[in-house]
């Protein structure tokens, strides 16, 4: 009989633990957004906004009287965007008064940000509108008629993005709104609902799956999110309504999939649901303090969860010891155009796992290092690779193995 012995070895993949979201007393009717400053956490919902100082216990209604789709503090004063066609409500008393700011009329205001002296406003159908005053008075400076649902700045790019018929359309700005440029997101996304940065990459959230640029919005992959067949139909898609950014961690609220969150910058997704239900959708994401804030659509319930568990759902683990070399086969297969690929050391060696063409060609080294043994899991990212049959070697010692994989384009 073969003798087994324990090592600790941690998974390239998560193994989550057993902490969990804890839903607070925040139950409006249907939340639509979350916004954290430096003392405040504030939540925008059908029955106007609440805010709280610690863990949500308690929440306060502070008005106005209007269903508010985005929120943002600038200075003294609360800004927050109807989504009712009546513009911007702004308070400079923590929500005793509120009043409506000048030059937006007859706007619903689906998102807010802020970038060095100034706030940007996106309307649905109205395009995109500036302030220089913390709010109170507002100029249009831009994408007349653009139905805009999200914007995001990132040193002196403006981004800006919603819903156009001809596919999803990413606007940048370098002059603070004045004139505007645009980039297509590839098929099959049609609305941009969120952005983030995170590890040199800007990213998209769309209905058609995770987008990301590595070059300041010039040009955008599809990163995670849709599935194709070999006819290049959808089979399946995640849509990612919001998303938020903690350390290494990329997280997500997906459409009737709750949260997710990334640990490689986008390119694999694990669930983050204990404690709440996985179908359910989420609008708004938030870090504040030392918790994971998530507002729920239906009901508007405020969830939290510390972000310790981000950290400790990333832990080692006490298995057992391989007993064998395994190369496994790649998963999926066919795939685009990412795949998996696992394999199992016995013992401590250098390994090299390369990928070939079919003329015999190394075309990419996914791993060349010396590894102690235990269970490993790789990706291999065939953008930019034409359609076909590829080979991956292992090796490791004296041990060989050889498998193919087809790539569908």
């Amino acid at each position: 009989m073969k003798k087994h012995r324990l090592l600790l070895f941690v998974l390239n993949f998560p193994m989550m633990l057993s902490a969990q979201w804890v839903q607070t007393n925040l139950n409006p009717g249907i939340g639509y957004c979350l916004f954290a400053d430096s003392t405040t956490l504030y939540a925008g919902t059908d029955q106007g906004l609440y805010y709280t100082n610690d863990i949500g216990d308690p929440w306060f209604s502070i008005g106005p009287q209007d269903l508010i789709f985005s929120v943002i503090t600038s200075g003294s004063n609360i800004v927050a965007g109807s989504g009712t066609g009546k513009g911007i409500w702004i308070s400079s008393d923590m929500g005793e008064n509120w009043s409506q700011a000048s030059g937006m009329d007859q706007q619903s205001v689906y998102t807010l940000n802020k970038k060095d002296n100034y706030l940007f406003a996106g309307s649905w159908a109205g395009g995109v509108f500036r302030s220089g005053d913390n709010g109170s008075t507002w100029e249009k400076v831009g994408l007349d008629d653009e139905p805009v649902e999200a914007i995001f700045s990132l040193g002196e790019i403006i981004f800006a993005g919603g819903m156009d018929s001809q596919g999803g359309k990413v606007f940048f700005s370098i002059n603070n709104g004045i004139t505007w440029d645009y980039r297509y997101l590839p098929w099959p996304v049609s609305r941009i609902y969120c952005f983030a940065y995170q590890a040199g990459k800007v990213f998209a959230g769309t209905d058609g799956g995770l987008y990301s640029s590595d070059n300041a919005g010039d040009s955008w992959s599809l990163e995670y999110g849709a599935v194709f067949d070999s006819a290049q139909n959808v089979i399946d898609i995640k849509m990612f309504k919001s998303l938020a950014v903690y350390e290494q961690y990329l997280i997500a609220s997906i459409m009737f999939n709750s949260i997710w969150i990334s640990y490689d910058n986008g390119k694999e997704w694990v669930r983050f649901n204990e404690g709440i239900i996985s179908d359910w959708t989420f609008y708004g994401l938030a870090v504040k303090d030392s918790n994971l804030w998530s507002l729920r659509d239906a009901f508007g319930n405020a969830y939290r969860r510390p972000l310790t568990d981000l950290v400790t759902g990333f832990q080692t683990d006490i298995t057992i010891l391989p007993d064998q070399n395994v190369l496994s086969q790649n998963y999926p297969n066919p795939f685009n155009p990412v795949t998996m690929i696992n394999y199992q050391l016995p013992i401590t060696n250098y390994v090299d796992l390369s990928i070939y063409n079919m003329l015999g060609q190394k075309v990419a080294t996914l791993v060349s290092e010396k590894q102690p043994a235990g269970t490993y899991r790789v990706h291999w990212n065939a953008t930019g690779y034409s359609s076909g049959i590829y080979y991956y070697t292992l090796n490791a010692g004296e041990f060989r193995d050889v498998k193919k994989m087809i790539l569908i384009k």
